[in-house]
């Protein structure tokens, strides 16, 4: 069983941090209906996506993997044109990537990278929590 703490100074391996992204990344149909939020625009609506958010805590995930991430994002970034909502959106992304420390200035930008990302840092005694395990985060409402 995996456990987001260390008793000891030393780094998780590769394949603990691997294990704990499998374990907590959102699944094909969790995925998919986050998608679809996107794609409707119900991601600007806090109380739809306060619905959403329990049931995917409720089914015990806690985020997205780096690969999901970037999809969602260049996805967002494509149909989203107003900047403010660039700006919110870019925080919900960021504040579900579970493997933080993967995510590239170049592939997510200034504001990702600024506010969620660990400069490739691997996290040692605690992996810092996604916003959903933060009560929604709120940041980008």
């Amino acid at each position: 069983m995996f456990s987001d703490t260390k008793s000891s100074y030393t780094s998780y391996t590769d394949n603990q941090l691997k294990q704990y992204v499998n374990k907590y990344k959102l699944d094909e149909q969790l995925f998919n209906i986050l998608k679809l939020y996107i794609t409707r625009n119900y991601w600007k609506t806090k109380v739809n996506m306060e619905s959403l958010f329990t049931l995917i805590l409720n089914n015990g995930k806690l985020g997205i993997d780096i690969e999901q991430g970037e999809m969602l994002y260049n996805y967002g970034c494509s149909i989203e044109k107003n900047k403010d909502d660039l700006y919110k959106f870019s925080h919900l992304i960021g504040g579900l990537i579970l493997d933080y420390w993967n995510i590239d200035k170049e592939i997510f930008g200034d504001i990702i990278y600024s506010n969620y990302g660990s400069e490739n840092k691997k996290p040692i005694e605690k992996i810092k929590q996604t916003k959903l395990q933060d009560k929604y985060g709120g940041i980008w409402y």
